[in-house]
Protein backbone atom coordinates (compact mmCIF):
# COMPACT_ATOMS: atom_id res chain seq x y z
CA UNK A 1 0.00 0.00 0.00
CA UNK A 2 1.02 3.67 -0.76
CA UNK A 3 2.66 5.26 2.31
CA UNK A 4 -0.27 7.62 2.91
CA UNK A 5 -2.33 5.20 3.42
CA UNK A 6 0.02 3.31 5.33
CA UNK A 7 0.16 6.98 7.25
CA UNK A 8 -3.87 7.31 7.82
CA UNK A 9 -4.29 4.20 9.12
CA UNK A 10 -1.49 4.57 11.97
CA UNK A 11 -3.16 8.27 12.46
CA UNK A 12 -6.62 6.77 12.85
CA UNK A 13 -8.95 5.44 16.00
CA UNK A 14 -12.06 2.99 16.14
CA UNK A 15 -14.29 6.30 15.34
CA UNK A 16 -12.72 7.02 12.04
CA UNK A 17 -14.04 4.62 9.65
CA UNK A 18 -17.63 3.96 8.08
CA UNK A 19 -19.94 1.79 6.65
CA UNK A 20 -21.37 2.38 3.31
CA UNK A 21 -23.24 -0.07 0.82
CA UNK A 22 -25.82 -1.32 3.58
CA UNK A 23 -28.33 0.03 2.24
CA UNK A 24 -27.19 -1.72 -1.51
CA UNK A 25 -25.99 -4.89 -0.43
CA UNK A 26 -22.47 -4.06 -0.68
CA UNK A 27 -21.29 -2.86 2.69
CA UNK A 28 -17.97 -1.23 3.22
CA UNK A 29 -16.01 -0.20 5.65
CA UNK A 30 -13.43 2.54 4.73
CA UNK A 31 -11.85 5.77 6.86
CA UNK A 32 -14.04 8.75 6.27
CA UNK A 33 -13.63 11.46 3.77
CA UNK A 34 -14.55 12.90 0.67
CA UNK A 35 -15.55 9.64 -1.23
CA UNK A 36 -17.72 8.07 1.54
CA UNK A 37 -19.11 11.23 2.79
CA UNK A 38 -20.51 11.40 -1.28
CA UNK A 39 -21.65 7.84 -1.30
CA UNK A 40 -23.54 8.06 1.98
CA UNK A 41 -24.97 11.30 -0.02
CA UNK A 42 -25.56 9.04 -2.58
CA UNK A 43 -27.44 6.41 -0.53
CA UNK A 44 -29.18 8.97 1.30
CA UNK A 45 -30.75 9.91 -2.06
CA UNK A 46 -31.60 6.50 -2.68
CA UNK A 47 -29.58 5.92 -5.72
CA UNK A 48 -28.80 2.99 -6.66
CA UNK A 49 -25.85 0.28 -6.62
CA UNK A 50 -24.92 1.20 -10.47
CA UNK A 51 -25.08 4.95 -9.68
CA UNK A 52 -22.91 4.41 -6.60
CA UNK A 53 -20.41 2.31 -8.33
CA UNK A 54 -19.89 4.81 -10.92
CA UNK A 55 -18.47 7.40 -8.28
CA UNK A 56 -16.62 3.96 -6.34
CA UNK A 57 -14.80 2.64 -9.58
CA UNK A 58 -10.72 2.62 -9.40
CA UNK A 59 -11.13 4.15 -5.95
CA UNK A 60 -9.20 1.57 -3.89
CA UNK A 61 -6.18 1.48 -7.01
CA UNK A 62 -6.40 5.62 -6.04
CA UNK A 63 -6.02 5.34 -2.67
CA UNK A 64 -3.77 2.31 -1.97
CA UNK A 65 -1.35 2.33 -5.44
CA UNK A 66 -1.76 6.27 -5.69
CA UNK A 67 -1.87 7.35 -2.10
CA UNK A 68 -5.25 9.16 -2.61
CA UNK A 69 -6.28 9.60 0.86
CA UNK A 70 -8.87 12.43 -0.16
CA UNK A 71 -11.30 11.01 -2.62
CA UNK A 72 -9.89 7.23 -3.06
CA UNK A 73 -11.64 4.17 -1.09
CA UNK A 74 -9.50 3.93 2.21
CA UNK A 75 -11.09 0.29 3.10
CA UNK A 76 -10.52 -0.40 6.81
CA UNK A 77 -11.45 -3.03 9.12
CA UNK A 78 -12.60 -2.72 12.33
CA UNK A 79 -9.04 -2.97 14.36
CA UNK A 80 -7.51 -0.31 12.19
CA UNK A 81 -7.77 2.32 14.81
CA UNK A 82 -5.15 -0.37 16.88
CA UNK A 83 -2.56 -0.35 14.75
CA UNK A 84 0.09 2.15 15.61
CA UNK A 85 3.41 0.89 13.53
CA UNK A 86 4.50 -0.31 10.35
CA UNK A 87 6.39 -3.96 10.14
CA UNK A 88 7.89 -6.07 7.67
CA UNK A 89 6.69 -9.27 7.61
CA UNK A 90 9.89 -10.95 8.95
CA UNK A 91 9.33 -7.90 12.15
CA UNK A 92 5.64 -9.31 12.33
CA UNK A 93 6.56 -12.88 12.68
CA UNK A 94 9.37 -12.55 14.91
CA UNK A 95 7.67 -10.22 17.16
CA UNK A 96 5.21 -13.13 17.28
CA UNK A 97 7.67 -15.79 18.25
CA UNK A 98 8.91 -13.69 21.23
CA UNK A 99 5.68 -13.25 22.47
CA UNK A 100 4.79 -16.95 22.16
CA UNK A 101 7.99 -17.68 23.80
CA UNK A 102 7.38 -14.59 26.70
CA UNK A 103 4.08 -16.48 27.62
CA UNK A 104 5.47 -20.14 27.19
CA UNK A 105 8.51 -18.72 29.96
CA UNK A 106 5.36 -17.40 32.16
CA UNK A 107 3.77 -21.05 31.53
CA UNK A 108 6.35 -22.10 34.79
CA UNK A 109 6.56 -25.70 33.24
CA UNK A 110 2.32 -26.33 33.36
CA UNK A 111 3.07 -27.69 29.31
CA UNK A 112 5.14 -29.74 27.47
CA UNK A 113 7.09 -27.74 24.56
Amino acid sequence: AHFRYKEKILSSNELDTVVTGNANGHPVRAFRNRLTRYIEELEKRGEGFEEIEKVAVGALKRAAKEGDVISGSLMAGQSSGLIKEVLSVSELIESIIEEAEEIIGHLGGITKW
